[in-house]
């Protein structure tokens, strides 16, 4: 699930970089800060919580077999 949740939380990263560079006032660069402290500290955790619930609830994982 790692992969998964890495694209998002790059491209929102960036993103916010983006914003704060465009606009250098330390209110917006310190809710970019705590933005994305938050993104990185909840993505991981809720990335793995939706992988358990689906592991727990029986779900099949498809595996392509054709050769």
């Amino acid at each position: 699930m790692h992969a998964a949740t890495k694209a998002g939380t790059v491209g929102l990263a960036s993103l916010l970089l983006a914003v704060a560079i465009a606009i250098p006032d330390i209110t917006v660069i310190s809710r970019v800060i705590g933005t994305m402290l938050f993104i990185f500290i909840t993505a991981p955790v809720a990335a793995h919580l939706l992988g358990k619930a689906t592991q727990e609830s029986g779900y099949q994982i498809w595996r392509n077999n054709k050769k």
